[in-house]
């Protein structure tokens, strides 16, 4: 069963990329059918299976022309909408949020897809079942933003959500109670039951907690909680898993055994319970997967066949990609298998380390066992999924492994007694009130716990992302030691490690010649990388840091380890406002800075102060530089300021945006004019320059501000490409139409990051070419 899923996850992973057309597809299995029989070779049965996977993706793309995901909306457009609500919940900032179905868009049927709704002025009351009629302004979920940056839209689409409406007008909207049910009402049912039984005897904070463990609904937890557990390794334990499964099935037998039926039946209906179980949390793979091997080995049972752990396990992977194969790219799946079979292979070959030591055979050592055996099953899991935790999060948990000891056995404790609560709680609530102290104060000590670790200075180690190919050889060799022993496992690591240092050898052979520049995608901000082919990085300012976004923190440094780049060879910040250094701080506390440039300005802020601090502090070498500045230090890229003229204090312009530091960057004979948020006044002391102002791109002045891009001053430069950072729908109204105006006029082609996410450039030296970066990651 291991070779089957393999291969049929194979042809998942080929159908994704390559898109191989359906007849294609049919011609291909025609000519095997016929030539199994005649060559009898097995290569053509594992050719079918890997088809069998290309398959499976090519049916799952073949929609009815009335399926939302091909519905074509306008931005912001508003249609008529009928729908059935699905789900009511919340966003993590308490607004409403109801899942709903369309039937109608403007009279037109839909069949399939649905719509994430946000409101929080439907005054009529909405439950799951209903019918809801209103005019909702539409809009296609944000896409990636910047590469290797989380897929929010790819993400909804996994659930079926292809778009996310607003109310047009509340008093408009039409709420008409259900009428029929259905299996999933029924489970939502249920669901809301047992989370109204939780919020009944526990505070918010512990039944949103386990809410989480039992149901597997976590939007009730706080964000710096799921933080805290994430840097602390042990945001697992949050997730519905085999311990609960295996609860729930202690629960049934139990419930099955009392009731004296044949085994037989009773097993059967404890298999029909896993699932009921699956559909209560919504179907997640950990659970999902728990369940099926669970099932299974139940099956196992009753035909007197002996279980084999990893044949299951590959069973129920094959089992969860034939109902779902999108699962392949749901991180908690690969987690989830990953962690099993981690434990199943791993585990042992400890056991047999540890079992070989003179301590584990002394009465100390038998003491002490379950508590070892705890902590080596959690190396295990940690081991094996390592790869893909610095793959997906670019962090090492450290502490985890000694947080694991304590927190899962408070796991253990808190969902038996969540289970038992629920179940007798229902029925007797003197005993309800009792598990409901336990509770709390289990979860208090959790909570506590992870709090504490996740303070830690050496909770985890942030490293720099790996590449798909790193991610293999570093899987390989862990699971290595499961099957090749000794001297000879020292050999093959040393095999893998020549492979990977020719991966590199050959990278850096072979690496792009070209300088790249970065506008990220940070809002409503600036953020603009340019690193040269040698090795050389500057950072054009750092986007925003406000209401627990950090820009640096959330998108540049991200951006920079994904791309292994591990300094800043110079940060310019073009001014002091919060947009464009927010993110500095974070930058300079994390990575290697060796030189800043910024305006001369006494700004009060006590972001700026605190920066100027810690730049003080670290002894970065800055300075403060005028019209004139040219620096040629970071070859091949060389580049001088334009802007601003030299002033005083008495004679520093008002308006702070005018003190912006304008730098005009060359490779070669390609250039770039990056402005900050420059406005009339500095741009009319530039006018002398001339045709010195030459450039192929600029970085639209001020966001695109009306206030900005004057003509005289965009018919100097005559930039090919204008580049414009904002955010989307931003309070400023930018870009002004006006100044769209003119860069048309003078057949400059746009591109905005609030519309289009980040814009990348490469440059030969001689000519810069666009970046379709969407199309690659």
């Amino acid at each position: 069963m291991i070779l089957v899923s393999l291969l049929f996850i194979l042809g998942i992973v080929i159908q994704w990329n390559l898109n191989v057309s359906l007849w294609i597809l049919v011609l291909i299995t025609i000519v095997c059918i016929v030539l199994a029989p005649m060559s009898r070779k097995p290569e053509i049965l594992l050719l079918l299976l890997v088809l069998s996977g290309c398959f499976r993706v090519a049916f799952e793309k073949m929609l009815p022309v009335t399926h939302l995901s091909l519905f074509k909306a306008k931005a912001d457009s508003i249609f008529v909408v009928k729908a059935i609500v699905l789900e009511v919940g919340e966003t993590q900032k308490g607004t409403p949020k109801f899942m709903i179905q369309p039937e109608t868009i403007d009279n037109k049927d839909i069949s399939g897809g649905s719509i994430l709704l946000y409101s929080k002025d439907i005054q009529q009351t909405v439950s799951p079942g209903d019918t809801l009629f209103g005019r909702l302004q539409l809009n296609k979920p944000r896409d990636k933003r910047n590469p290797h940056e989380f897929d929010y839209a790819r993400y909804l689409a996994g659930k079926d959500v292809y778009y996310e409406a607003f109310l047009e007008d509340a008093g408009e909207v039409s709420v008409y109670p259900r009428g029929d049910t259905s299996v999933r009402l029924f489970m939502q049912d249920v669901q809301g039951m047992i989370s109204r039984h939780f919020h009944e005897y526990l505070t918010p904070r512990s039944a949103g907690i386990l809410s989480a463990l039992i149901l597997g609904e976590k939007s009730e937890i706080e964000e710096t909680t799921r933080n805290d557990f994430a840097n602390t390794g042990v945001i697992h334990v949050l997730a519905v898993s085999g311990l609960h499964v295996g609860y729930v099935s202690l629960i049934l037998i139990t419930i099955f055994g009392l009731a004296r039926l044949p085994h037989q039946i009773q097993m059967g209906c404890v298999i029909m319970g896993l699932f009921f179980y699956v559909g209560l949390t919504g179907s997640a793979p950990s659970v999902m997967r728990a369940s099926i091997m669970a099932s299974l080995m139940i099956v196992g049972g009753l035909l007197e066949r002996k279980p084999d752990i990893i044949n299951i396990l590959a069973s129920a992977a094959f089992i969860i990609l034939i109902i779902s194969p999108e699962q392949l790219n749901n991180i908690g799946f690969q987690l989830s298998f990953l962690a099993v079979l981690s434990i199943v292979t791993l585990f042992p070959v400890f056991k047999g380390m540890v079992s070989g030591l003179q301590i584990s055979r002394s009465g100390f050592g038998k003491l002490i066992s379950p508590l070892l055996d705890l902590f080596l099953v959690s190396l295990a899991a940690q081991l094996g999924t390592l790869a893909i935790t610095i793959f997906y999060f670019q962090k090492i948990p450290i502490i985890s492994l000694g947080a694991n000891l304590v927190v899962v056995p408070l796991i253990g404790v808190i969902v038996a007694t969540g289970m038992s609560f629920l179940i007798l709680g229902s029925f007797f609530p003197i005993l309800a009130q009792l598990w409901a102290a336990t509770l709390e104060g289990a979860i208090d000590i959790m909570l506590w716990f992870v709090q504490f670790c996740a303070g830690a200075d050496w909770a985890y180690i942030t490293v720099r992302s790996i590449q798909p190919y790193e991610l293999i050889l570093l899987l390989t060799a862990i699971f290595s030691i499961t099957v090749i022993k000794g001297g000879k496992l020292i050999k093959f690591w040393l095999i893998l490690v020549l492979l990977w240092l020719c991966a590199q050898s050959w990278q850096s052979l072979l690496k792009d010649p070209h300088l790249e520049m970065v506008v990220l995608d940070v809002g409503q901000g600036d953020a603009i990388l340019i690193h040269a082919p040698n090795g050389n990085t500057i950072l054009i300012d750092t986007g925003l840091r406000f209401g627990g976004k950090d820009m640096g923190e959330d998108v540049i440094l991200p951006y920079m380890q994904y791309r292994n780049w591990s300094k800043l060879d110079l940060l310019v910040m073009t001014h002091p406002h919060n947009d464009h250094i927010g993110g500095a701080q974070f930058l300079i506390e994390n990575i290697e800075v060796k030189k800043v440039l910024m305006p001369e300005i006494e700004y009060e802020s006590y972001g700026y102060e605190k920066l100027c601090d810690i730049i003080d502090t670290k002894k970065i070498p800055s300075s403060s530089v005028f019209a004139g500045y040219t620096d040629s230090t970071l070859k091949p890229i060389y580049f001088r300021v334009t802007g601003p003229r030299r002033y005083d204090h008495e004679s520093r312009p008002s308006n702070i945006n005018n003190t912006s530091i304008v730098i005009q960057l060359f490779y070669g004979e390609s250039s770039v004019l990056l402005p900050g948020d420059g406005e009339e006044r500095i741009e009319h002391d530039q006018l002398h320059l001339g045709g010195l102002l030459k450039s192929d791109l600029i970085k639209a002045p001020h966001h695109g501000s009306k206030t900005s891009s004057t003509q005289e001053y965009i018919n100097l430069v005559k930039p090919q490409v204008c580049l414009i950072s904002l955010g989307l729908k931003n309070k400023f109204r930018h870009p002004s139409k006006v100044t769209l105006d003119k860069y048309e006029q003078l057949g400059s082609e746009i591109h905005r990051t609030d519309l289009e996410g980040a814009q990348i450039y490469r440059s030969d030296g001689k000519k810069w070419y666009r970046d379709e970066w969407k199309d690659k990651y």
